[in-house]
């Protein structure tokens, strides 16, 4: 794609080229521009388009000189690749939106397009890591993205600087060899293990950083034996634990991103309780049910902690809560129950964006189900509900298979554990 994409800008580059050099004399003049002449800008062409839209603005006095003209689309600088006096190119930048073409020329003289470009998002699944033999088996393989296998991802979070710690484990399958937490760096390109489950730690559950992100908790369940709520620090390398809780039943953590406060799920009565992480106490908040399995999430402006439960035996029906959380008090409100039973198949991993929206996972549905809470409708997102399979491409064309874990990175991309398909995919909605 980025081959595709240099030859794209290096034969744009080259047309600008020919349009002051096709015709060399023996002495070339190059238009200048001129401040005692008024800027005009007549149009522009396309009159729509995404993210890298090479944009033509059509005008006059624009000089030759590109260190000196900036250009912007609804008020979102783009970047200018050439300008012959009456024309300049540009690239539309990332989520400009729709509105005006303004140039400006030596941040004196400013002026707009008559009509608005309109923008048009752009969006895609992609996979980002993960590979299986013929028969779709995987296995659990350190290195670089391109080379790493994913066993069975199933849950995840991701911090300002594009680290995901994963979680790996079948959700129908329990045992010392079937889980651990890999680190991957998007950034370095790298994955890595940091701990394998085993011993007192042998049934690790979902994680979440620290609201600083130096620290990792972790949740095993233990069944009343052994260490149940864990830390890992990025000082020590996220290597040794260190037990903060022990002798529970715990199944999910989730950590308030303005107050840092840690909350928990237990199994036993579907408990969720807040940790004092001072003096290691917890404190009851709510009880949801008869012994099911919690997930947790707390909204990025801190005020709402969502709440997934797969409920029966294969977990056929699913429950969506939410409560608001009190910032003095550390308690919530009384849960408030947002779709209707039935409608989600196996809910796991939910995950909020910075505009509010409310990402799950329906592994059974095969799909990633979006809830609006201005509109308060759920729809899907991305997958075709029923359809398990393997496909990148337009969001509700593409297919998962049992998708379980879902994160929102800080440029508001989507990241998804893809645990029967043993990879790591990517929502972009640009």
């Amino acid at each position: 794609m980025w081959f595709r994409k240099s030859c794209k800008w290096a034969f744009s580059a080259l047309f600008i080229s020919a349009i002051f050099w096709s015709c060399r004399d023996d002495e070339i003049v190059l238009p200048k521009y001129d401040p005692s002449l008024p800027v005009k800008v007549n149009s522009f062409v396309p009159d729509s388009g995404g993210v890298g839209t090479q944009l033509v603005v059509i005008g006059e006095n624009f000089g030759s000189d590109t260190s000196l003209i900036k250009v912007f689309v609804n008020d979102n600088e783009a970047k200018v690749i050439g300008v012959n006096d009456t024309r300049v190119y540009a690239v539309v930048p990332v989520r400009a939106g729709t509105g005006n073409v303004r140039v400006e020329m030596q941040k004196q003289k400013t002026v707009s397009s008559e009509k608005q470009f309109k923008y048009k998002l752009q969006q895609n699944v992609l996979t980002v890591a993960g590979i299986t033999d013929s028969d779709g088996n995987s296995d659990r393989v350190d290195g670089n993205l391109e080379s790493a296998q994913f066993n069975f991802p199933y849950y995840m979070d991701i911090d300002d600087d594009d680290n995901i710690f994963l979680l790996e484990r079948n959700a129908y399958k329990s045992g010392s060899t079937s889980h651990a937490l890999r680190y991957v760096s998007l950034s370095e390109r790298s994955v890595s293990t940091k701990l394998t489950s085993g011993g007192a730690t042998g049934n690790l559950r979902p994680i979440a950083y620290s609201i600083t992100q130096d620290t990792l908790w972790c949740t095993n369940d233990t069944w009343n034996a052994g260490v149940d709520l864990f830390t890992l620090t990025r000082q020590q390398g996220w290597f040794d634990p260190t037990e903060r809780l022990h002798a529970r039943t715990g199944n999910c953590v989730a950590v308030n991103p303005v107050d840092g406060s840690v909350v928990s799920s237990h199994y036993l009565k579907s408990k969720v309780n807040w940790l004092n992480t001072a003096t290691g106490e917890e404190k009851e908040l709510l009880t949801l049910g008869e012994n099911y399995v919690v997930y947790l999430a707390f909204s990025k402006d801190g005020e709402y902690l969502y709440m997934t439960i797969p409920e029966g035996y294969q977990a056929e029906k699913g429950k969506f809560y939410r409560a608001k959380w009190d910032y003095a008090t550390k308690t919530l409100n009384d849960p408030e129950m947002l779709i209707s039973l039935g409608y989600l198949k196996q809910p796991r991993q939910v995950a909020c964006d910075y505009e509010g929206n409310v990402y799950i996972c329906d592994a059974g549905n095969h799909t990633i189900e979006i809830w609006n809470p201005k509109t308060r409708e759920i729809k899907t997102f991305a997958g075709i509900r029923g359809e398990k399979g393997y496909q990148d491409g337009l969001p509700l064309e593409s297919k998962f298979y049992h998708p379980t874990g879902i994160c929102v990175a800080k440029d508001g991309a989507i990241y998804v554990a893809d645990n029967f398909n043993h990879r790591i995919r990517k929502i972009v909605v640009e």
